[in-house]
């Protein structure tokens, strides 16, 4: 599983902090903002990202759930303020990142048995928890068949890149 905290690299110290500084993407932005602003992620799920390397869907995806679950986001938007745990990457808890290497479905379903396992947010925390399933591309179709069977019936909000 790939670690999603924060890292001093170049991709990092130059990706977006908040959804709202992403550029070039105003239509997805938009609708994602929306999503949050309007708390409409449970009849919006999943979310499918699709674009060539480096287009920005992976930042776009960690950007959403951040912002979604930021503590300082003023209900009713989706300002994230950028600067807390959750939006500087270092708070996980709500947001698994997984790369799906020509992984088996056997290993995500494993992987959304554990979220389901997680203890349900306390009042007062996010109600969400977010899987962001990266390169789902190289998942073959019986893999990502065998994945939907699993997910389906789930209330899990998932991002797919």
């Amino acid at each position: 599983m790939t670690s999603i905290a924060h890292s001093d690299s170049l991709a990092n110290r130059k990706r977006p902090r908040t959804l709202h500084s992403v550029r070039g993407h105003s239509t997805i932005v938009t609708t994602i903002s929306l999503v949050i602003a309007n708390d409409l992620w449970s009849q919006h799920s999943p979310l499918f990202l699709q674009g060539s390397p480096g287009s920005g869907k992976t930042t776009l995806a960690l950007l959403s759930a951040r912002a979604t679950l930021c503590p300082n986001r003023p209900i009713g938007t989706s300002d994230n303020c950028g600067v807390c745990d959750t939006c500087m990457g270092r708070d996980t808890t709500n947001i698994i990142q997984y790369t799906c290497t020509g992984a088996d479905a056997d290993a995500i379903a494993n992987l959304i048995d554990i979220g389901r396992g997680q203890p349900l947010p306390k009042e007062g925390s996010p109600r969400y928890r977010f899987f962001i399933l990266d390169e789902v591309s190289n998942m073959s179709n019986q893999q990502l068949s065998k994945f939907l069977e699993v997910l389906e019936g789930t209330n899990l909000s998932l991002i797919h890149i």
